[in-house]
């Protein structure tokens, strides 16, 4: 359920009351402002209407050329009335929701990186000494959701420069990832008396460092899970970032771990794994989106939704014919991918 307020000038507050009457949306009007002479009309809907009636208003100029909207989650409506709503439904959220709601988690903050430190921290032990559990830790941890989904979703909003801050996150949150587990291999390959060894390595660390057809598929099913939820605007999705974190976190962290004892060929297959995994979840993700008709609520013109929903279908079948063919490699032979030193 949402509450949308729609706030404009006396003079236009009529295009709101006739959209609204048209479709037989209750809703009431007030005074925001004396002062500027401004007029507020409130209402509220369920989520399958919001994004169609969004995209009317944004199309008389609402939000960009005068006035503004506020949209918010409203928990309950007891109303009497009957529904006789006529607004076309749609399955996804609205697109400036969605990013809204990841665009603060997209961002390179202190928050972001402290968390991104201490998942590679624990990533980092969790593979050096096989432990599952401190490994899933630092799925949990990581912030890496926001950047990664931010970036499948840049293609359906044209003119936004979403796509290079969020790919600069997460680039940041790699690097994070392979840096901390460099440092941390030096320490483990120098203290104490079981020292990591690039001729002895923990099964936890040699799994990471092979493209396998059961990692490409955790790629693949926890991208096409969390596009599932955040294209619907549903913000709980945490069980969905450990998903897709455990495809990026370990991974990279394996990289720096492998690269501080010189073990390059398992670095190389971990640095493969890694890319692959990047490839797989942006494709799912954005293939969700697609499915979702995302670009249908952006609020853009019907000229240029057509071109870039176009634009994307191309992308798409590249992209999974790109995937097909690792996907064949992989199957074939495991180590395929692996460059060897």
């Amino acid at each position: 359920m949402k509450e949308i307020r729609v706030i404009v000038p006396e003079k236009q507050a009529s295009l709101v009351h006739e959209l609204f009457e048209h479709y037989n949306i209750n809703y009431f009007s007030v005074n925001s402002s004396q002062e500027t002479g401004e007029i507020m009309i409130i209402s509220s809907m369920d989520d399958s209407y919001s994004n169609f009636i969004l995209g009317e208003l944004k199309a008389r100029g609402i939000g960009s050329t005068y006035g503004r909207i506020i949209i918010s989650s409203a928990t309950l409506e007891i109303d009497s009335s009957e529904d006789k709503k006529t607004i076309p439904s749609s399955r996804a959220g609205n697109l400036e929701e969605i990013v809204a709601g990841l665009r603060g988690g997209a961002e390179i903050s202190v928050n972001f990186v402290a968390l991104t430190f201490l998942a590679a921290c624990l990533a980092s032990f969790g593979l050096r000494h096989d432990d599952s559990i401190t490994i899933i830790g630092s799925m949990i941890v990581a912030p890496l959701l926001p950047s990664i989904a931010l970036t499948s979703l840049s293609p359906f909003i044209p003119g936004e420069k979403l796509f290079r801050k969020a790919f600069l996150t997460e680039l940041v949150g790699i690097l994070i990832c392979i840096v901390i587990g460099g440092f941390l291999g030096v320490y483990f390959s120098t203290v104490g008396s079981d020292r990591l060894d690039a001729a002895s390595l923990p099964a936890a660390m040699e799994s990471r460092s092979v493209v396998e057809l059961g990692t490409i598929a955790l790629a693949l099913f926890s991208g096409l899970a969390g596009g599932v939820i955040l294209a619907q605007g549903k913000a709980d999705s945490s069980i969905v970032g450990v998903a897709i974190a455990a495809a990026l976190c370990p991974p990279a962290t394996n990289i720096g771990l492998l690269l501080s004892i010189n073990a390059y060929s398992e670095a190389m297959g971990a640095s493969g794994l890694l890319l692959v995994n990047i490839f797989a979840i942006n494709f799912s993700c954005t293939l969700i989106f697609w499915l979702f008709k995302v670009a249908e609520t952006s609020g853009i013109s019907a000229r240029k939704t057509r071109e870039t929903i176009n634009r994307i279908r191309f992308v798409l079948f590249l992209a999974a014919i790109i995937l097909l063919i690792l996907i064949i490699l992989v199957s074939i032979n495991p180590g395929s991918l692996n460059i060897n030193f």
